[in-house]
């Protein structure tokens, strides 16, 4: 890609984004958009109309005009045909439940054509099964899946998920639990959650999360003295985070900063924001070179470190930032880097087996790091003899494990930004911080 591309690439995306918060969408509003976009960009409004109809195959006001339809047409939960759909499972599988080793369980949703379909049935562990998203772009109207050693009955933990998956899309999600009666044989038990209207201006529903990052923004580019104020994508896309090990991204010479959002605490959303943020200002000051970022270098030490020193100021005069509905509420401090600061981290924290299996006292054994990350036992004055052990603010996966993090020597820890799972642990976690599987 040359560089004229680039700043093609560059302009479209800034329009596509710009274009739905307009207040209007008439042909006059949509045209001196473009135009100070194009200007920005230093090139014609004509060359980026083409380039646009080039990308999304239709023009900005045909585009945005669409794109609106699509958003106002939310389809209704379809409740009698999840019910149909969830007994005829049950009516076919409930016999084999004896031979059920293990929880299985699928995910409900609603296509871009509100269409009802289900994702595949993804198999769990004896104690839980971690129910797939929907495709993107589809609604999660319902899930159905099994206990194993418990009755067919919802638990807490699923009264808690189906809230919360209510109050995420707006609208009604139905559960199904299938297993074991307290009398004989296998039972079906369903409950209906209704999202709860009182939320709607909770921090972390999507609109009012947005609001909050972009006062944070105005807050932290001031701090920072960044003469061009990036946009920030908030994202669900737990297959990107998991995949590339990181929770915030952003690319030099584009004005944009992706971060990972889902079933994230307002405080580590934001001190993500911050850190790349301090790469935005790094790139403005030239402080950037190919190979100069990796985990534990200088340029995350320093971004590490100012994000939890800033997040901390912030706080001060912003406690609701540290809500936290999903989990333990409490925070602790970490330290960062070598240990001559701290941050402000969740308690709670999960790290995923992959496979691997617990020592013999029930601990999570510690392994060697990789070539790329050998640098971070820098940190401590002595290198680990018995491995270190990542963890993550997220669970991925079904072999994931909650750590009560306030049960570690806190000195063992460190925050490391951007690596994967974030906080680095020096030795193997004992069985009593395990606090429960996800």
């Amino acid at each position: 890609m040359n560089s004229q591309d680039f700043v093609h690439k560059v302009a479209v995306k800034e329009l596509t984004k710009k274009l739905p918060s307009l207040a209007k969408h008439d042909y006059n509003t949509i045209d001196t958009l473009m135009k100070s976009v194009a200007k920005k960009h230093r090139i014609s409004h004509h060359v980026l109309h083409d380039v646009f109809l080039q990308t999304h195959k239709k023009s900005p006001d045909s585009w945005i005009k669409d794109s609106l339809q699509e958003d106002n047409g939310k389809f209704e939960t379809p409740i009698d045909q999840l019910e149909k759909e969830a007994y005829a499972w049950f009516k076919a599988n409930a016999s084999k439940g004896e031979d059920w080793p293990y929880e299985v369980g699928f995910t409900f949703y609603l296509d871009k054509t509100g269409t009802l379909r289900r994702t595949a049935l993804v198999q769990g562990d004896e104690a839980e099964v971690v129910l797939p998203d929907p495709p993107k772009g589809c609604i999660a109207v319902g899930s159905l899946h099994t206990h194993v050693g418990s009755e067919g009955e919802l638990s807490d933990f699923d009264f808690e998920e189906g809230q919360r998956e209510a109050n995420k899309t707006g609208q009604e999600y139905y559960m199904f639990v299938v297993g074991p009666s307290d009398e004989e044989g296998w039972m079906l038990s369903d409950q209906i959650f209704e999202p709860d209207e009182s939320l709607t201006e909770d921090i972390t529903s999507n609109s009012s999360r947005q609001r909050e990052v972009d006062k944070f923004v105005d807050w932290a580019c001031g701090i920072l003295k960044i003469e061009n104020k990036p946009e920030i994508e908030l994202s669900d896309d737990t297959e990107e985070a998991q995949n590339n090990h990181h929770t915030g991204g952003h690319t030099p010479g584009e004005d944009s900063i992706w971060v990972y959002a889902k079933n994230r605490n307002m405080v580590d959303i934001l001190r993500t924001v911050f850190h790349e943020l301090v790469h935005v200002r790094q790139g403005e000051l030239d402080m950037i070179k190919p190979g100069s970022s990796y985990p534990g270098s200088p340029i995350e030490a320093q971004a590490d470190m100012l994000a939890g020193k800033y997040i901390k100021i912030y706080g001060e005069k912003n406690h609701h930032i540290f809500e936290n509905k999903k989990r333990l509420t409490e925070m602790v401090d970490i330290p960062i880097g070598k240990g001559r600061a701290t941050t402000k981290c969740m308690s709670t924290l999960y790290h995923s087996l992959r496979g691997r299996s617990l020592g013999p006292e029930g601990q999570i054994q510690g392994y060697q790091l990789s070539p790329k990350e050998i640098e971070l036992q820098d940190m401590w004055r002595e290198p680990s003899q018995d491995g270190y052990v990542w963890l993550s603010p997220n669970a991925f996966g079904p072999d994931s494990l909650q750590i009560d993090v306030r049960k570690l020597n806190l000195q063992d820890l460190r925050f490391t930004g951007q690596s994967e799972g974030y906080v680095l642990h020096k030795g193997s976690i004992p069985a009593e911080a395990i606090y429960q599987k996800r």
